[in-house]
């Protein structure tokens, strides 16, 4: 679950002011500004969730529901990319990033908390190799996608400087998928109660 979270994330930090600024005409200034709520929401969701988590047998169902909301809301955004006010868009991103942000730890806390402690190292190192590589492959086919697609991007740059809503609309619907693989996998995952101290070891047990 956390690959493709990590990987959507990321791909829309970089993408959203690629698509606000030649898309809508807004400055370089709002530019950077409609990437606000996106990086606000993310550590609201992941602070919420740690808490919770700290908090309630259950933890898997306050992620759940948050990235529910957050498939929705993407999906909303992606449909109306282009045609929405920026207020609204703004909304629509901060409410996806807060339901992404509820993943990040705990898949974290859930994968540690899954292996022995000698193995603790490894399945971090793995996790983290896993979701900067699938970050790196995402951003890499948004940017195929929106500038490559169809020579369309490339075509609207090269004749008037600027690039249509609509060639960035198939990202943000691939973001919105990558959100939903992200749910089906996370509610798949086995939902075990946490351990609240090491258990001791001996050998390779």
């Amino acid at each position: 679950a956390a690959p493709p979270t990590v990987a959507t994330s990321l791909g829309h930090s970089i993408k959203v002011p690629n698509f606000v600024d030649p898309s809508l005409g807004v400055s370089a200034r709002q530019s950077g500004l409609a990437l606000i709520p996106f990086m606000i929401g993310v550590p609201i969701g992941a602070t919420t969730s740690g808490r919770t988590m700290a908090a309630v047998a259950r933890y898997k169902r306050l992620p759940m529901v948050a990235l529910s909301v957050a498939v929705l809301t993407l999906g909303t955004f992606a449909a109306t990319a282009g045609r929405a006010p920026f207020w609204l868009s703004e909304i629509l991103l901060g409410a996806t990033a807060m339901g992404i942000g509820t993943l990040f730890l705990v898949v974290t806390v859930a994968l540690q908390n899954a292996v022995k402690m000698h193995y603790l190292g490894t399945a971090t190192a793995t996790m983290n190799f896993m979701r900067q590589l699938a970050g790196a492959v995402i951003v890499a086919v948004f940017g195929a996608i929106a500038l490559g697609g169809g020579g369309l991007g490339v075509e609207a740059l090269e004749t008037r400087g600027a690039v249509d809503a609509e060639t960035f609309r198939p990202v943000f619907w691939l973001a919105a998928g990558l959100l939903g693989l992200a749910l089906a996998l996370f509610v798949a995952m086995e939902e075990r109660p946490l351990r609240d101290k090491a258990a001791p070891t001996t050998g390779d047990e």
